[in-house]
């Protein structure tokens, strides 16, 4: 994973760059709050979010996914770089932009030269499929 930008938090945002979730855009906790225990959240919050206390009872009851090992603290915000872009409002908590732009023109740099290294390989398979014919 690579890191594409925080929030006035200090949450991270990282791009993950291999495995079946590449390209997928995580948020890391920092504050890990996964681990709080619920006393710990409503002294925190004493006025949580509805979806916040569904998530602490669902928790409770031992109904959560599973994560897999390295996931504890992370949470995924995105399926793909685009979609974070396109839906600033839903993530951004104090986003900054800076990485943002960087990130956005590795993402897109990492495209063009996935693209122009497929149109090299092609080329020499082409190649040798040519010289293999001329022997």
């Amino acid at each position: 994973m690579i890191a594409i930008g925080d929030n006035l938090g200090g949450e991270k945002f990282w791009l993950k760059c291999t495995g079946e979730d590449a390209g997928h855009v995580y948020i890391f906790d920092n504050q890990f709050r996964s681990a709080w225990t619920d006393e710990r959240f409503f002294q925190m919050f004493p006025n949580l979010h509805p979806d916040i206390r569904k998530y602490l009872e669902l928790r409770r009851q031992g109904k959560l996914p599973k994560k897999a090992q390295g996931y504890e603290h992370i949470y995924r915000v995105a399926t793909s770089f685009s979609e974070f872009i396109s839906r600033p409002g839903e993530w951004d908590w104090g986003f900054q932009i800076p990485y943002l732009i960087f990130a956005a023109v590795l993402y897109f740099q990492a495209r063009q030269l996935k693209a122009r290294v497929a149109e090299l390989v092609g080329a020499a398979a082409q190649r040798c499929k040519l010289t293999r014919v001329k022997k």
